[in-house]
């Protein structure tokens, strides 16, 4: 086992020393060091996507958590920011997205509290990731959040796919273990910025969805309905913008369209949400 981690490096043979000991040897693709953690932590950690393909096809299981705290491969590579793990470790088993780890936290979770926003866009945008999954403590991605970009990402971000639909309000307003509210948590921890910014937009945050009002101007039922001078907020911006009323007098074919749009890199062909389609493990 020693041998095999001393392998997991940033060296150009550093591949082909993984491979030459898992062939000698395919035990070590499942074995543990002294704290529990796995050559496929390890690597993922670390960011060696080749190293984690490598130990994936020799049959590492990607769900085994570490005894101390329950991490999984896939967690310490969102935790550590490792988009190229992710993707290596979601292209063998997609269904990984939204599994837990021993405390519950998703590897959505895991991004925000590290304050990666770019890790976070690309769980969300590329592979759907859950934003309204709870933690053991009854937190939600958004109890968690440490910055405005992040709080902003999480409110305008993709529709979840969990309930079926897009919901109205994404200031998400469920109470954790502790009975408070996402704005109550980030008052509690301190993020007073948070807390400044989810106030001074107001009720812009409990607005349609942006895609909402896109099938609902669509639809010739729905869309004369509409209130013509919804405010929109576009944009991943450092912090939150004020809504941004939509005149009346543009006509209803001019509004902007929030279709998806194809995601350009070749490690994403899917679809990818409006903000989140400049993110992938190349960046």
């Amino acid at each position: 086992m020693d041998a095999l981690l001393a392998a997991l490096d940033d060296s150009p043979d550093a591949l082909l020393r993984v491979r030459t000991l898992l062939q000698q040897d395919g035990t070590l693709a499942n074995g543990l060091d002294g704290s529990g953690t796995s050559a496929l932590m390890h690597a993922s950690a670390a960011g060696l996507s080749e190293c984690c393909a490598a130990l994936l096809g020799c049959g590492a299981d990607p769900r085994l958590q570490r005894a101390s705290d329950g991490a999984t491969a896939l967690t310490l590579a969102a935790a550590s920011c490792k988009p190229a793990s992710i993707c290596a470790l979601l292209q063998h088993d997609v269904t990984l997205i939204n599994e837990a780890d021993g405390g519950g936290r998703t590897a959505l979770h895991h991004a925000v509290t590290a304050g990666s926003a770019s890790t976070a866009k690309y769980l969300l945008g590329r592979w759907g990731a859950d934003d309204t999954v709870v933690d053991a403590q009854g937190d939600s991605p958004l109890h968690l959040c440490t910055t405005p970009r992040l709080l902003l990402l999480l409110v305008y971000g993709p529709p979840t796919t969990a309930t079926g639909g897009r919901p109205l309000g994404r200031l998400d307003t469920r109470r954790n273990a502790q009975g408070r509210t996402p704005v109550e948590a980030w008052e509690a921890a301190g993020r007073t910025e948070l807390v400044q910014a989810a106030r001074s937009a107001g009720s812009w945050l409990y607005q349609p969805h942006p895609q909402e009002l896109n099938d609902a101007v669509s639809s010739p039922s729905l869309g004369l309905g509409l209130g013509l001078g919804l405010g929109l907020g576009l944009g991943l911006a450092p912090t939150l913008p004020l809504p941004l009323p939509l005149p009346l007098s543009v006509p209803l074919h001019r509004w902007p369209s929030f279709a998806r749009r194809p995601h350009a890199c070749r490690h994403a062909p899917r679809p990818s949400p409006p903000g989140l389609d400049d993110c992938c493990p190349c960046t």
